[in-house]
């Protein structure tokens, strides 16, 4: 920080100071008019969560990429990759939504339902997608 101090002035660390109250003001902003309706929408089940999309899904790869990362990490679960979301995208913005899978991730089920456009990502163990992990339950009935 000296030499901040030292190429750029005296005023330099006041700057800077003012520069991180301001980031912190627009976090919150954003969290709170943006970011935030998204996140409090998603519902946690046993099996994984889901969340509508229909109200965001004409914004951009950053929102989709942010909150993606925050709605995954917040049960445990990696995020998706650069190139997973864009396709993920390419799927919402779609003139006409078809529901399906979505190949999102290896280990994850995720799958979008058509008319409101919900996704449902279920957890990895819930959704077993190797042979020798799946359920035993060929002939068997949920009572």
């Amino acid at each position: 920080l000296p030499l901040l101090q030292e190429i750029y002035g005296d005023g330099s660390m006041d700057n800077l100071s003012t520069l991180a109250t301001e980031s912190d003001e627009a976090r919150s902003l954003l969290h709170k008019t943006v970011l935030g309706p998204f996140l409090n929408q998603v519902e946690r089940h046993p099996l994984g969560i889901s969340f509508h999309t229909t109200p965001w899904k004409e914004q951009g790869l950053f929102f989709w990429k942010f909150v993606l990362r925050e709605a995954l990490h917040a049960v445990g679960l990696g995020m998706f990759s650069d190139k997973s979301v864009e396709a993920f995208l390419t799927r919402l913005q779609a003139s006409k939504q078809k529901r399906g899978w979505l190949q999102c991730r290896r280990d994850y089920a995720v799958y979008l339902r058509e008319g409101d456009g919900k996704v449902f990502i279920l957890f990895p163990d819930s959704f077993p997608f190797r042979k020798q992990d799946q359920f035993q339950c060929v002939g068997h009935f949920v009572p």
